[in-house]
């Protein structure tokens, strides 16, 4: 599973990032949440899982599509994020 960021424009595909994983549960994450940074640099996500105690949030720098940072570690969804 990823997450697709897309030109409204020209309406191409610009990049995948992928979401984050549990390995303890077999379940699917739920995109649920997304925001850019102000200098629009990052893209910050946020997934729904049910079940095990995996990443729930993280960071992307958009340009090299890098996993900057994950942010926490939960076992529930997170639902908004901000910068």
């Amino acid at each position: 599973k990823c997450a697709r960021l897309w030109d409204a424009g020209t309406r191409a595909e610009i990049a995948k990032f992928p979401l984050p994983k549990d390995a303890s549960t077999h379940l699917e994450p739920l995109l649920s949440a997304v925001a850019f940074s102000p200098c629009g640099r990052y893209l910050a996500m946020g997934v729904s899982l049910f079940g095990g105690n995996g990443p729930r949030a993280c960071v992307y720098e958009v340009a090299s599509r890098k996993l900057v940072a994950p942010l926490l570690r939960s076992r529930h969804g997170v639902v908004d994020v901000a910068f």
